[in-house]
């Protein structure tokens, strides 16, 4: 069976709710099991600071640790219900949430899990080389070792 195993890595947006579509799709090509993946980057959530000493900018929290902790609890709510709704279709389904940069902890998934298919929708955001598909699909196609379908916007 060709696509086995798959990672779905979502930010529970609109195309990835579109991309998990062609997960579900996936079982008729014999897709057995999905693990599902929010990641929470850090990064991110850094807010560009007022000037530091000497005048030099820095960068503070956005976020209090409540505010990650609430976070991390509505993904993990949100990624259950994502492992609900694969499972009533008969897909095997888990769901982790990891905080990092995107795209690293996505590859550092795919190989730990030994998935055969990574799915992923693109938001089209960034800047001019990642403008068509993304920054985070962009670089998780560059670097990946297994095979990547990107779901991209209507008219993108």
């Amino acid at each position: 069976m060709l696509f086995q195993r798959i990672l779905f890595p979502t930010d529970f947006s609109d195309i990835s709710k579109k991309a998990a579509d062609y997960v579900l799709r996936l079982k008729d090509a014999g897709a057995q099991e999905v693990i599902i993946l929010h990641v929470i980057d850090m990064g991110a959530m850094l807010a560009p600071a007022s000037p530091a000493f000497f005048g030099a900018v820095g960068t503070t929290p956005a976020l209090t640790q409540d505010a990650i902790d609430e976070w991390r609890e509505s993904a993990t709510e949100e990624s259950g219900r994502l492992a609900d709704r694969f499972e009533e279709a008969g897909l095997s389904a888990r769901a982790t949430v990891e905080m990092g940069d995107p795209a690293d902890v996505v590859l550092r998934t795919a190989t730990a899990e030994d998935v055969s298919l990574i799915v992923l929708g693109a938001t089209g955001k960034g800047h001019l080389a990642e403008l068509v598909l993304g920054s985070v699909s962009d670089e998780v196609i560059r670097k990946s070792h297994r095979p990547v379908l990107v779901v991209k916007p209507d008219g993108v």
